[in-house]
């Protein structure tokens, strides 16, 4: 056996116990659920599952309450994705400049991933409590009145937007901070030197060469939110009314208090699918401005 294959047997004997986690934690669940959303089934129910086919999709595209949610997941996935991002790429552009205290400041901006995202959200609902909460009463120290921010139906979803991306948005800045020091100060110099100016600077040095690590982020943002649920679940549990049912609050719902483990596991695919697309467009232009090149189908 020559070196080579030696190398290539190794590499896969040290994956193994990798592949394997993946397997029995992922793929098996998985294609578990997948076959579930074609029966229908309650926890309890005596008798054997009932094979339905894609009743349980149809069904659940002719709900008006799940076309509500989609509606609402794809404004807080755009809303919030686009604060991220901006936030994220801003403090990294600000903070990749040396001045007193900035490793203090870094602490700062990264702090609330020290936290988890439930206790966040318990601190925000205090914070935005309408009778008690500390911005309510700044407002009214400020002649201002108080807002309802979790409990009226205009409000709710927006504030849930402003919180999680105040929470998600160091995650876009970990990624991007490295990649703008990494840019070499020369080509600032010849930049300034040439007579550029700041948003021409931003524009056709910054952007360029800071591209592959947005994307990177982008893509890892755009999942992530579209998934969101925890925040949800303790600042609102979709509430008030159905102002901020989004579907991973549609799905606990379905399966948990309807125990309809069929039509949750129709709108988790749903959600995977939707994944999926919005995932592989970003990851090909990832790839081209990686490679020059689109990814292989």
């Amino acid at each position: 056996m020559t070196l080579q294959r030696k190398n290539v047997c190794f590499s896969y004997v040290m994956l193994t116990p990798l592949l394997l986690i993946t397997v029995f934690v992922l793929i098996i669940p998985l294609l578990s659920a997948f076959r579930l959303s074609f029966f229908q089934y309650r926890l309890g129910q005596v008798d054997p599952m009932e094979y339905v086919g894609t009743a349980n999709y149809l069904r659940i595209f002719r709900d008006s309450r799940f076309l509500a949610a989609f509606a609402r997941t794809v404004i807080f996935m755009a809303a919030t994705v686009s604060l991220q991002m901006f936030g994220g790429f801003f403090v990294a552009l600000l903070l990749a400049k040396p001045f007193p205290a900035k490793g203090l400041l870094i602490a700062a901006v990264l702090s609330p991933m020290a936290a988890s995202e439930a206790v966040l959200a318990v601190i925000w609902r205090y914070l935005l409590n309408f009778q008690m909460g500390p911005v309510n009463y700044a407002l009214q120290l400020l002649g201002m009145q108080r807002v309802q921010f979790l409990t009226s139906p205009e409000w709710a979803l927006w504030s849930v937007v402003f919180v999680y991306s105040w929470q998600a948005f160091p995650s876009v800045f970990i990624l991007l901070y490295p990649v703008r020091l990494s840019i070499p100060r020369e080509l600032y110099e010849a930049a300034h030197i040439d007579g550029s100016s700041a948003f021409q600077t931003l524009r056709l040095i910054t952007a360029p060469m800071m591209r592959p690590g947005i994307l990177v982020a982008l893509v890892f943002r755009t999942i992530i939110s579209l998934r969101t649920f925890g925040i949800f679940q303790t600042l609102t549990r979709g509430g008030p009314g159905r102002a901020t049912e989004v579907l991973s609050i549609f799905l606990y719902q379905r399966t948990f208090a309807y125990w309809q483990f069929g039509a949750g596991a129709a709108v988790g695919f749903i959600m995977v699918a939707l994944t999926m697309v919005l995932a592989s467009g970003q990851i090909r232009r990832m790839h081209k401005s990686l490679f020059g090149r689109e990814a292989p189908r």
